[in-house]
């Protein structure tokens, strides 16, 4: 056999595999500490929260007195009614405090007028939605984005209200187009609204890392100002991620311990290049870059739609961190969509659950889902999703796999080289004989086997495989159209003399492959690069 696809850098495993997981470890004195503190200052603070909370509620009802929440919302507070806000900024502030949170500031904001937005990063918490406070003047809080359903929350929505936010809602399908016209026109308002503050990362993480940034922030195309966010306490109580503590574990810790510290690190304003200013996604990776170095932590390509094959995965009875495969490297590379990704998960599911025991794809349970013995032309296939050769394949590796794949094993010309194999006599369609002759014989499948695939893809029932029926199966299933080509490819190597070697070790350097569907794939895995 030829040796496996060549293998690209591009594609290797990220440092951080999961950084959407944090495992909390609480030792028996910090359990004691929390039982102590629930009965001593945890009461304390809640009141003091509490009233602090009340006084900046009824000074926010009364900033507002007069005026329609489509003005609160959509145009900039003047006059008394600005500066009404520091007296609400200041409560804000001694909530936080009560809370038990002691911030401190490195580095130099710079002035609202020179830039359009603070991109602040990593995003790990729920504390992180009072950075507003903190990194804002009196009356000249930082707007972010919010859902419009926070607004109906009791007390708090009026206070997010007074930050003016650009509202989202999940329900409108143009809100996504509003969102990025209403952030152009506040960025080009020469003063009149503060700089946006918005988390680029979209989600939260661990801060072992800092995933893809979403574009949104940059596509102005203005001066942006970076800002690092730092929780170096020992004790890590703040962590909140898709995998790990609760929200309420994490605020009861908080309030638990004596303090909380959190440092704000301002880097110097970035200036876009006009390339950067025509195209955000650039932009926003080079602010990305800089702002790792600053913290010296690696970068991945996960984003928020990891996050979402998660939770599909879970609902799949899969591994949870199986489903991370770096959306924005494979959308990116492979031109693949979360929808498409959805689907090759549930079809990974069905092949991953033939093996029980372990819930691991390797060469038996891929001849399984096939309904084939393991032959040269299985084992050829199989190492083309096999990256790392291993012996198993994960789900990463069946997406890369199954891109690579599809494209040329779903073309006409291969399909039609598939059909050819079983249609002697160029009849134009395939006799159930025909059919089983080819598999049991060639393939070495047995007969239940085999009548089980000619019966799915006769859908008809008519007991002849047209080719239309043919390529409609073969598209559904491009693995089928790869294994018969694979195979004609074999046949034709022995028929001619050639020696199929064996596939190189992980270790060893590989070899050029021949010319095949393996060639192929190689040469598309390069073009993606």
């Amino acid at each position: 056999m030829p040796p496996p696809v060549l293998r690209e850098k591009s594609f290797m495993r990220p440092t951080v595999e999961n950084p959407f997981k944090f495992q909390l470890k609480l030792p028996w004195y910090r359990k004691l500490q929390m039982a102590v503190a629930t009965v001593t200052i945890v009461p304390v603070r809640l009141l003091l929260m509490c009233i602090f909370t009340f006084l900046a509620w009824i000074i926010t009802l009364f900033l507002v007195i007069g005026i329609k929440e489509e003005e609160i919302l959509n145009k900039p507070l003047t006059g008394w009614r600005r500066k009404g806000r520091g007296l609400v900024h200041f409560w804000s502030l001694a909530n936080f405090a009560a809370f038990g949170v002691c911030w401190r500031r490195i580095g130099t904001p710079s002035p609202h007028a020179e830039i359009s937005a603070l991109v602040a990063a990593p995003h790990s918490t729920f504390l992180d939605v009072m950075i507003a406070l903190l990194v804002g003047r009196l009356s000249e809080i930082p707007y972010a984005v919010s859902r419009v359903e926070n607004y109906r929350i009791p007390v708090i929505g009026q206070l997010i209200k007074l930050v003016q936010p650009i509202g989202v809602s999940r329900t409108d399908k143009d809100s996504r187009h509003k969102t990025i016209a209403e952030i152009k026109s506040r960025a080009n308002s020469k003063g009149l609204w503060p700089p946006f503050l918005i988390f680029p990362e979209g989600t939260c993480t661990n801060r072992q890392a800092l995933i893809s940034f979403k574009a949104g922030a940059f596509i102005p195309g203005k001066p942006v100002q970076p800002v690092l966010l730092r929780y170096p306490d020992s004790w890590d109580s703040v962590t909140w991620t898709w995998e790990g503590p609760g929200l309420a574990l994490i605020v009861w810790m908080c309030l638990c311990k004596l303090w909380t510290t959190l440092e704000i690190e301002y880097l110097p304003v970035y200036h876009p290049n006009e390339q950067e200013q025509s195209d955000p996604y650039l932009y926003a990776e080079n602010v990305r870059q800089i702002m790792a170095r600053a913290l010296k932590v690696p970068t991945t390509d996960h984003t928020f739609e990891d996050c979402r094959l998660m939770n599909s995965a879970k609902k799949a009875n899969l591994q949870v961190g199986d489903a991370l495969v770096e959306f924005r490297k494979m959308q990116k590379k492979l031109g693949i969509s979360f929808e498409q990704l959805n689907e090759l998960l549930a079809k990974f599911s069905d092949l991953s659950h033939l093996n029980k025991d372990e819930r691991k794809v390797d060469i038996e349970t891929f001849s399984k889902y096939f309904g084939l013995p393991v032959t040269d032309a299985l084992r050829e296939l199989f190492s083309l999703y096999d990256r790392d050769g291993s012996g198993n394949i994960d789900f990463r590796e069946y997406v890369i796999g199954m891109s690579l794949i599809s494209e040329p094993a779903s073309a006409d010309e291969t399909i039609r080289m598939a059909f050819k194999l079983f249609d002697r006599g160029c009849k134009g369609y395939i006799t159930r004989c025909e059919f089983n002759e080819l598999l049991l014989d060639s393939l070495n499948a047995d007969k239940t086997a085999a009548d089980a695939l000619f019966d799915k893809v006769d859908s008809l029932g008519t007991g002849e495989i047209t080719f239309d029926d043919f390529r409609e199966y073969a598209m559904n299933k491009p693995e089928y159209a790869a294994l018969f080509t694979t195979y004609q490819r074999l046949r034709e190597s022995l028929s001619s003399g050639e020696v199929i070697e064996e596939p190189s070790k992980p270790s060893e350097k590989p070899q050029t492959p021949t010319k095949s569907l393996g060639t192929h794939l190689s040469l598309t895995d390069k073009k993606n690069d």
